[in-house]
């Protein structure tokens, strides 16, 4: 049976109304290719606010993989990773100065999906169980080593790939809720997708997020997307997909742009 990790419960909505937009006036060109095992493989990233280098390493003997983010003038992050389809994935990363060590471990087992992790200041446990094919639910804990504060969220996730929708609802400690929904359209033989989340806290009160997106009437493969919040915000993006790039131009209700160029 299949079961989604905690974690994940939002993915479908949140990459809708927030994946491939870019804020006004900034830009990104990334590498995200995928080397093979035994070679060590390259992907920089260059943004209006500076410059990332990806080094990847995976090995063909074990399940190990190696990436290494670095700045020009340190070595950012460094995660090991070790994935056994037995026992799961086992993953550790930590700064150049050790200030900021993180041990993961994510598997799934019998409609059960575990995932632990343990930073300087925190550790949290996640569990999900599909009791049905459609519905997943699940919990988290979170423990602050220095306050000894415990945050509780509890959530579920209805997926119904018959009718097209993806629901999903949590809720931290009761006192902040979540839910959205991701659903398949199509009008006129035109494919498409739309979204919508609500998140409510006590101080911050209701915000609502609706979002879209339609395949181009012009060019096959490219797609628009757009998006409105309750603050009057609105956002669209044009994606083009070319044989080996991916681009989205964001333009924002102010008519300013921003731009993403990924080389995959």
């Amino acid at each position: 049976m299949s079961v989604t990790l905690f974690k994940d419960f939002n993915k479908e909505t949140k990459d809708l109304l927030t994946k491939n937009y870019m804020g006004a006036g900034k830009w990104k060109l990334e590498s995200k290719v995928k080397g093979a095992n035994d070679q060590l493989f390259i992907n920089p990233a260059a943004t209006n606010d500076g410059i990332t280098v990806d080094v990847e390493y995976k090995t063909s003997q074990y399940p190990v993989a190696i990436k290494s983010t670095l700045t020009p003038t340190a070595v950012k992050k460094t995660t090991v990773t070790y994935t056994d389809k037995a026992y799961g994935k086992f993953e550790v990363a930590t700064d150049c100065k050790f200030d900021a060590p993180e041990f993961s471990y994510e598997t799934i087992f019998k409609g059960v999906s575990i995932t632990e992790k343990i930073t300087k200041k925190a550790s949290e446990a996640l569990v999900a169980y599909a009791p049905i094919p459609a519905l997943t639910v699940g919990a988290a804990i979170n423990y602050a080593f220095e306050s000894k504060a415990i945050k509780s969220t509890l959530g579920a996730r209805y997926s119904c790939k018959e009718c097209g929708i993806v629901a999903n609802a949590t809720t931290n400690d009761f006192k902040a809720f979540t839910a959205g929904a991701i659903y398949n359209v199509d009008v006129k033989g035109t494919k498409g997708q739309v979204a919508t989340q609500v998140d409510y806290s006590k101080a911050a009160g209701a915000k609502i997020a609706f979002g879209g997106e339609t395949g181009c009437q012009f060019i096959k493969g490219n797609s628009l997307r757009f998006r409105v919040d309750t603050d009057k915000k609105f956002t669209a993006a044009y994606i083009a997909k070319l044989k080996t790039w991916t681009a989205a131009l964001t333009i924002h209700q102010n008519l300013k742009f921003g731009a993403t160029f990924t080389l995959q």
